[in-house]
């Protein structure tokens, strides 16, 4: 079984950014937003891509 990937979103107050959350969880993809006394990276959450502010919009980008 390979696991199912998953997109890491920060913890920001920003409307943008939950309508993007809510746009790729009815897209069917696994979203998994950072907890405000989190420990650890997008990938120690099992995260393969993170969303990105880049401009006005919100994107998709490869974890690091």
């Amino acid at each position: 079984n390979q696991p199912v990937s998953a997109i890491y979103a920060p913890l920001e107050n920003d409307s943008m950014l939950e309508e993007k959350i809510n746009q790729l969880r009815a897209q069917g993809k696994r979203v998994i937003c950072e907890l405000s006394n989190q420990q650890g990276a997008a990938k120690d959450l099992g995260c393969d891509r993170m969303l990105v502010k880049k401009g006005q919009e919100w994107v998709i980008e490869d974890a690091h």
